[in-house]
């Protein structure tokens, strides 16, 4: 047996064998509107019984997604957030940091032309295209 495998079996005995081992689950709360389509979805991870909220997803009325946003641990926008028109079109994406537009978000209108980048630095505007 190659000796890099052997001891890295023996590092995870001895190692691995006095760590607590996390079980990981994902949940979902969903709402409903009315008409039986989904509002909202929350999506969690579970941690040995400790849930950490990961995403959030918004629809319209008529089930098409609105909004899929990744979240900190405290709920804040936190990663990447896209938006969409009904039609299904990509609205608006970028990326969030800690609650902070953070990077370059760019604009589409309804038939998916781009109309507008903005680029931002921990929620500061450092440019945007619709000021040129």
């Amino acid at each position: 047996m190659n000796l890099k495998v052997i001891l890295g079996l023996l590092i995870y005995f001895f190692l691995g064998c006095n760590q607590e081992v996390e079980i990981l689950t994902e949940e979902k709360i969903v709402s409903i509107y009315e008409n039986g389509n989904q509002k909202d979805t929350q999506v969690y991870h579970v941690y040995n019984y400790h849930k950490v909220l990961i995403k959030k997803i918004k629809y319209f009325e008529s089930g098409a997604v609105n909004l899929e946003q990744k979240v900190n641990e405290d709920g804040e926008a936190n990663g990447i957030t896209t938006q969409f028109y009904e039609n299904g079109i990509m609205q608006v994406s970028g990326n969030y940091y800690d609650g902070r537009k953070d990077g370059i978000f760019y604009w589409y209108d309804e038939d998916g032309k781009p109309t507008q980048i903005q680029d931002f630095n921990n929620g500061v505007m450092n440019f945007d295209s619709s000021q040129m």
